[in-house]
């Protein structure tokens, strides 16, 4: 069974998920805003950033071109030669250095290509650097010279630059500026890595700052929703205590108890609810009290309708079966009359048909007797033949016997002439063998050797043909004899079922004559009968149509008490269920405890 879930727990899952969605939906908002302006201002930043560098080393620079000017100054001045000012010039540059760090320094190169001044690569000053290239393929000096020969005598350029340790090659921005008296190009830059390093600290703050604030907005989130819980369960106590109220009346309702009110005095939509119930519950008791009463009152008179119904059911029942016995009387004296005369009459014609058949049968017995003795010669006869039949199967089965035993001795006759016929030839083999030792004389021997060597052959084939036509003749010889048995056995039967329906028609022949008897001791007796019949249907006649005068009159009494015995049932019936209605009411009614 489905457990029902509590109208407060609902009304506080609804605000809580409310609230989570609400705290989310802003929480995400804020955060993606606040994500979007710490990127656009960490932006800001780098841009300002790159442009302070750029204008740090401008500014530097021409802080070195002033010191240039101030000693070319001097020279104009006459108090120091050029190649004096330039050498001071150099070493004043030289050992310049700016950042905190001091990683900011200087180098000059002229405008043909050639290093004056560097700091870090002393060793190469003087040499010509037309052809510096960084690893990007940027020619660097010459990208130098070209910022110096602008307009503005000066520039920034980006390329690829050996660090200070001499290893690590780097980006990095450098800004030129000429230095027209002496056509030097002074040049200064910052590697892009050290100004990501020094930016990358105000990054790692930036994002410091955002986890901050997003771990403050979702506390927020989560202290809201614990607030909105507690808000939505006091709440909901609030709203469900007087739906309590009603559900409590609902069930004292329900079980039929109309002594209970509902306690609510809100002036709300659920106290006018509540007013409404209670009034419906004095409505209710109210009729559950008419109902009663007026069910008390019906049951009073359907009560005094009962016993009256039932007096005169009991009259009603009375004559019915008065009326009721004369009518099975009357009914059963003309239906016994009726069946009565049905019965002369169907004995009438069955004598009749009876005498007929009598006689016919009297015919007919003649004719059956005469068929019958002819049967019986004809049995006779077939049993005479059958026999006859019989000895003659027999004797020749004893003549195929003889024959069998004959062909047996020829058998055994021939066996002896093929023995004789190999004697004979083994003879003449001999006889061969000694008529050649005896040479020329023995010829004539050897002839008659050989003659006799031939006669035993032939004889021996014929000897062969003999028994092969004796083994045929015996085989036959040994089917005749089978199918003689099986037709002795088939004759044998036929003639012990031959004779025993001789025996059957000897005694049928018995009962027919029998039979003749009776028939005529029938037919007497139904002429007898056939005269006894007619005098006792005419009284018969007369018997019934006085049965069928009563019988018609009583049954027009029986069915006026009939129907009105069915007024008076079907009367009692419906005060019965009356009844039944108003104490199946007033079963519903005393569920019902008023006041």
């Amino acid at each position: 069974m489905k457990k029902n879930r509590s109208l407060k727990t609902t009304l506080a899952a609804i605000c809580m998920l409310l609230s989570a969605v609400i705290c989310i939906i802003i929480g995400s908002l804020g955060i993606s805003f606040i994500n979007s302006s710490t990127n656009n201002a960490y932006d800001k930043y780098e841009t300002a950033m790159n442009e302070g560098y750029k204008k740090e080393i401008k500014s530097q620079v021409q802080s070195v071109l002033a010191i240039l000017q101030a000693e070319y100054d001097k020279v104009q001045a006459g108090e120091s030669t050029e190649a004096e000012a330039q050498k001071e010039g150099l070493e004043i540059i030289r050992n310049m250095r700016y950042r905190d760090d001091d990683s900011g320094y200087f180098w000059i190169d002229d405008m043909d290509y050639n290093l004056i001044m560097h700091p870090i690569l002393p060793d190469q000053e003087g040499n010509n650097r037309f052809n510096l290239e960084d690893k990007n393929g940027i020619m660097i000096i010459q990208s130098v010279v070209t910022s110096c020969s602008s307009s503005e005598k000066g520039g920034f350029n980006e390329f690829y630059f050996t660090k200070a340790d001499g290893v690590t090659v780097a980006p990095k921005i450098a800004y030129s500026g000429l230095f027209e008296p002496w056509n030097w190009a002074i040049s200064t830059g910052n590697y892009v890595d050290d100004m990501d390093a020094e930016m990358k600290d105000v990054r790692s703050d930036i994002n410091n700052d955002f986890k901050k604030m997003c771990a403050i907005m979702i506390a927020c989130g989560v202290v809201m929703i614990i607030i909105t819980a507690i808000v939505s369960i006091v709440t909901g106590t609030i709203i469900v205590k007087p739906l309590k109220r009603m559900q409590e009346f609902a069930n004292y309702l329900s079980r039929g108890d109309l002594t209970k009110y509902i306690d609510v005095k809100q002036m709300d939509e659920i106290g006018l609810t509540a007013t409404n119930l209670n009034s419906a519950r004095e409505n209710i008791n109210k009729l559950v009290k008419d109902i009663t009463s007026a069910s008390d009152n019906i049951s009073g008179a359907l009560n005094e309708f009962d016993q009256s119904f039932s007096k005169m059911n009991h009259s009603i029942e009375e004559v019915s079966l008065a009326v009721n016995d004369i009518s099975k009387n009357v009914n059963s004296q003309a239906s016994s009359t009726s069946e009565a005369s049905n019965d002369i009459k169907f004995l009438a014609h069955g004598i009749e048909n009876t005498s007929k058949e009598a006689t016919s049968l009297g015919t007919s017995s003649k004719t059956m007797r005469e068929l019958s003795e002819q049967c019986s010669d004809k049995l006779k006869d077939l049993v005479v033949a059958n026999t006859k039949t019989q000895q003659d199967v027999d004797s020749m089965f004893h003549q195929a016997k003889a024959t069998n035993v004959a062909a047996e001795n020829i058998r055994k006759a021939a066996e002896l002439i093929n023995a004789i016929s190999a004697q004979t030839d083994l003879l003449s083999l001999n006889a061969s063998i000694e008529a050649a030792r005896a040479g020329e004389s023995g010829k004539g021997f050897a002839v008659v050797a050989n003659e006799i060597g031939s006669l035993a052959k032939q004889s021996a084939q014929a000897v062969e043909e003999i028994s092969n036509i004796i083994e045929n003749l015996m085989d036959n010889s040994e089917k005749s004899l089978s199918i003689m048995e099986t037709i002795n056995s088939t004759i044998d039967n036929q003639v012990k079922s031959l004779n025993d329906t001789q025996s059957i028609f000897s005694s049928l022949y018995s009962d027919l004559n029998l039979y003749m008897n009776s028939i005529t001791t029938i037919e007497s007796m139904t002429n007898k009968m056939d005269n006894d019949r007619q005098g006792v249907t005419s009284v018969l006649d007369t018997l019934n149509e006085l049965a069928q005068s009563n019988a018609a009159s009583t049954e027009e009494t029986l069915a006026m008490t009939e129907e009105l015995s069915g007024v008076v049932n079907s009367s009692t019936e419906t005060v019965s269920l009356l009844k039944q209605d108003i104490d199946d009411l007033m079963e519903r009614v005393k569920r019902f405890t008023v006041e």
